[in-house]
């Protein structure tokens, strides 16, 4: 399956960083990309895989990480500073006649402070859910995981 982990976030501003890192550290054998936020040029991207997996900080979630399976929502707001991912699919579906899976891997994130670097609990997370990644994907590949 064709997929494309994409991180956000600014890693100039503590735990905002965790999807960034996320992509250093993913040994993973898929493409990935990093943006400070997602775009509505995005939907081109998209169109290009059968998966996407955004990872992301998250604030107020009392887990180190969630992992979810996202739908196409469209947004109705004024601005694109804080497009959706389902927004993004929704166009893709739209504009490019493709429905890719998606899911957020949203870690854990409590200091957005510039320049803190990733706070402890953040990095705990980062770590589970690296670890998640790598089960789920090689358990999917054994045949024991269908979507």
């Amino acid at each position: 399956m064709n997929t494309l982990l994409y991180g956000i976030g600014n890693s100039l501003r503590g735990d905002d960083g965790l999807g960034e890192a996320f992509l250093e550290n993913c040994t993973l054998p898929f493409d990935k990309y990093f943006q400070f936020q997602l775009n509505i040029e995005d939907a081109e991207l998209f169109s290009k895989y059968d998966r996407i997996i955004v990872v992301d900080a998250i604030k107020n979630i009392k887990t180190p990480f969630i992992f979810e399976k996202l739908g196409p929502q469209y947004d109705n707001s004024f601005t694109t500073h804080s497009l959706k991912p389902q927004s993004v699919l929704a166009l893709t579906e739209k504009l490019y006649n493709k429905k890719p899976q998606l899911y957020l891997l949203g870690i854990y994130a409590n200091q957005f402070e510039m320049n803190k670097g990733i706070s402890p609990a953040a990095s705990e997370g980062l770590k589970k859910a690296l670890l998640f990644m790598n089960n789920f994907i090689t358990q999917e590949q054994k045949g024991h995981y269908r979507n």
